[in-house]
């Protein structure tokens, strides 16, 4: 799954690792044979406060978007 800049993403696999906030992101020849080892995507990881460069292989294919629920402050669907 292709992310974009501002999306909150998380390890699937590891969702303790705390979530990243997806800051830049490179646009990648996916044409080239080992297109997924490139660093496409830049990263805000939460836990840490520090930025790191992720391979597209990674972020698309082992991360997903943080999802909210209707308890979240701020959604028009809050209940408080």
């Amino acid at each position: 799954m292709k992310f974009k800049v501002g999306d909150l993403i998380y390890d699937k696999d590891f969702p303790e690792d705390g979530m990243a906030l997806v800051i830049e992101v490179r646009k990648v020849d996916r044409r080239y044979k080992h297109w997924r080892d490139n660093n496409g995507y830049r990263c805000l990881e939460t836990l840490t406060g520090k930025t790191n460069w992720y391979t597209v292989g990674y972020i698309e294919e082992e991360c997903e978007w943080a999802k909210t629920d209707n308890k979240c402050p701020g959604l028009s669907g809050s209940k408080g």
